[in-house]
């Protein structure tokens, strides 16, 4: 089956069903790395007890070698399992990276699943993983010294018990360390990209120190949490060292107890010794890494919890083309117990309309113009074009239908040429500057420096308002869509600019195409043929516009934006 063909869930449990197979193999790697790692002790044991007793060359060549060859072994399997951990955090990230952005995109807040996924490929490849993975094959190593010795065995067990309650301990005070430090830097940074966002304004109104002040006082707020986790991780890490080689010396004198007593050879007491540095190892391994393994399983949580959650998304075949025929059906939005946005909304558009939505602050312009684009899916109702719900559309043949032009602007960081091919990897060229010259925006491109090839910011600049607001009609524009839909459009636009609109306007009326735009006065509202009043989140008159201004009190009164 193909990946495009899976939905959210079933991507979700082939990355489980794969990781699973990966910690098997990674299991069994690192068992025959230990098996492995007895070759140093085992071959300290033999040079004392054997070699230096028989006086044999032979023998010591012949150790020396069986020695070298299970070390060339034990690394090649440990540069396997490495580049296996590696290679699989890559794969996950690129396997999960459309479905979690897809399914991110439909989220009510904003979330960064590409952040998740980068932190989850870290921990596949965090030396710490492969720690955890050697502790139950430290028994290896502790049977062994078992059975030079039994109080060596002893010895081990406790030294590994206390070692892996310090480990434990130190991945649950990581784990709430990392979720209180978040719970405070996250809001903060938040706070200071939005501040940021607007750094254009801070010296004109005034607003710099005011700004310095709120961020030295976040800064200061987010300090505490992240040293106190800091220190935190770094008295456990010292701890862990401490008892790591405390405990590796004491074997030595407990060794050398039993030499005393005639119950051990100097060469067992040499390898219990390293057997017991092999044990502890993977615990101070474990330790050093752990905040670098609990961010990526906290992530893994994360990105599990917004895949499982995810709509099934229907492949869905491209719909015969449309009768320009744009219909609201009883739309409602609910936004919460007590949010109800819109309300019983229905209205049916056919080409060749100019049809003008106006009404007060807080009426739902911008929230039916949302349904009407398939931006947005109503609680209750449908939107239908050419008779067929927009959900029946795949979202490419929506976008080459409807053309939408928000009220937030929402530009993207790439060239100007990108911005209006909706970020089309090869964009049909002819059609981009045919978007730019209907939207009257070809002449300002040009006289900038770079032209279409111009890198825009997040924010749209270095272009002003104007400048950003052609750029954003001429990708609503791109492919000439048969219906457009236009969030206050004269928004930023100079006369030059609305003269350009209006004559883009009759144009794709005379061509029998359907326009609905939000503007916020009747004088320009009475460039419609039609005008909509929406007000309290329902359409509360529809009509010729002639009749509907006629009908109002004020014809020349303003009407906010939504």
């Amino acid at each position: 089956m193909s990946t495009d063909t899976l939905s959210p869930r079933q991507q979700l449990r082939t990355a489980l069903g794969r990781t699973r197979l990966l910690l098997l193999f990674l299991s069994l790697v690192s068992f025959l790395v230990a098996l492995l790692m007895l070759a140093g002790p085992l071959y300290m044991l033999q040079i004392y007890d054997r070699v230096l007793v028989s006086g044999s060359a032979e023998t010591l060549l012949l150790l020396t070698v069986l020695m070298a060859l299970a070390f060339v072994t034990y690394g090649v399997l440990e540069a396997v399992r490495l580049q296996a951990g590696r290679r699989f955090g890559i794969w996950l990230e690129s396997y999960l990276f459309e479905p979690a952005l897809k399914a991110a995109v439909r989220q009510p807040v904003a979330v960064k699943p590409h952040e998740d996924l980068a932190r989850v490929r870290d921990g596949f490849q965090t030396p710490a993983l492969f720690g955890c993975m050697d502790l139950p094959f430290a028994l290896i190593f502790l049977a062994t010294m078992a059975i030079l010795h039994p109080w060596l065995g002893l010895y081990g067990v406790a030294s590994m018990l206390i070692l892996a309650a310090v480990t434990a301990f130190n991945a649950w005070r990581t784990m709430r360390g990392q979720a209180a430090s978040a719970q405070v830097t996250q809001p903060i940074a938040r706070r200071a990209e939005g501040f940021l966002n607007g750094r254009r304004m801070l010296r004109a109104m005034g607003l710099e120190t005011g700004l310095l002040a709120r961020l030295d006082h976040d800064r200061k707020e987010a300090v505490g949490p992240v040293v106190k986790a800091m220190d935190e991780s770094s008295h456990l890490t010292g701890t862990a060292r401490f008892l790591r080689y405390g405990l590796q010396s004491g074997v030595l004198g407990l060794g050398a107890y039993l030499v005393l007593l005639g119950e051990l050879g100097p060469g067992a007491m040499i390898a219990a010794s390293i057997l017991l540095g092999r044990c502890l190892a993977p615990a101070d391994q474990a330790i050093a890494g752990m905040h670098v393994l609990v961010a990526g399983r906290r992530a893994w949580k994360r990105i599990y919890a917004l895949l499982d959650q995810a709509h099934d998304e229907i492949v869905r075949d491209r719909l015969p083309i449309p009768a320009t025929a744009l219909a609201s059906r009883k739309t409602s939005v609910v936004l919460g117990p007590n949010q109800l946005i819109l309300r019983d909304a229905s209205a049916l558009f056919g080409g060749g309309e100019l049809v003008a939505i106006i009404g007060p602050s807080g009426a739902g312009k911008t929230t039916f113009l949302d349904l009407l684009a398939g931006v947005r899916r109503p609680s209750v109702g449908e939107v239908t074009l050419g008779g067929a719900s927009l959900e029946l559309y795949p979202s490419e043949q929506l976008g080459e239908l409807v053309g939408y032009l928000p009220q937030h602007l929402a530009l993207f960081p790439g060239t100007i040429a990108d911005n209006i091919a909706r970020l089309a990897l090869q964009p049909d060229r002819e059609a981009v500057f045919a978007a730019a010259e209907a939207a009257g925006a070809t002449s300002m491109i040009k006289a900038l420096a770079q032209g279409f090839e111009t890198v825009l910011e997040a924010d749209g600049q270095p272009l002003s308002g104007g400048q950003r607001q052609q750029v954003a009609l001429a990708r609503a524009l791109y492919g000439e869509p048969p219906v457009l839909v236009l969030d206050e459009p004269y928004a930023h636009l100079d006369g030059a600019g609305t003269k350009q609109l209006e004559a883009l306007l009759k144009a794709r009326k005379a061509k029998g195409q359907l326009t609905v735009m939000a503007v916020h006065d009747l004088r320009l509202a009475s460039l419609a043929d039609r005008i909509l009043i929406l007000q309290g989140g329902q359409i509360t008159a529809d009509g010729p516009a002639r009749e509907i201004i006629q009908r109002l009190q004020q014809p020349t009164r303003l009407v906010a934006t939504a």
